[in-house]
């Protein structure tokens, strides 16, 4: 059963999640984005990760999150619940030497959905 969503388990449905692309794009790596540019300007700082980079962030994503277990669970009523999953990430470039933990949060709304990426951040 993977309903609902469990602290220490893997996230449900993670192989199916929704909007990665498009939160990292229009938001996360989003330099010009009112909340997104802070996180846009550590992601480029700290890992040398920009848009251009967005396909390596999301494959990189898209494989810890089916591995990783939810780290902590927020209700979000009346929209569903919020599923922290936390994983360590690896720079590109001249920092590829570094790695540190990205913070994923996800939407979950029932059994049997996918979730969807709400937000992906650098946990200090």
């Amino acid at each position: 059963m993977d309903w609902p969503p469990q602290v220490g388990h893997p996230l449900p449905h993670a192989a199916d999640a929704l909007g990665v692309q498009e939160k990292l794009e229009g938001y996360s790596l989003n330099f010009d984005h009112v909340e997104g540019g802070p996180k846009a300007n550590g992601f480029a700082v700290i890992l040398g990760i920009t848009a251009d980079a967005a396909p390596y962030l999301e494959a990189q994503i898209r494989a810890a999150i089916k591995t990783s277990p939810v780290s902590a669970i927020r209700a979000n009523p009346p929209h569903g619940i919020n599923c922290v999953v936390e994983f360590p990430i690896r720079g590109i470039g001249s920092r590829s030497d570094r790695v540190i933990t990205l913070r994923t949060i996800w939407l979950t709304v029932g059994p049997g959905t996918p979730p969807r990426l709400i937000t992906a951040l650098l946990k200090p």
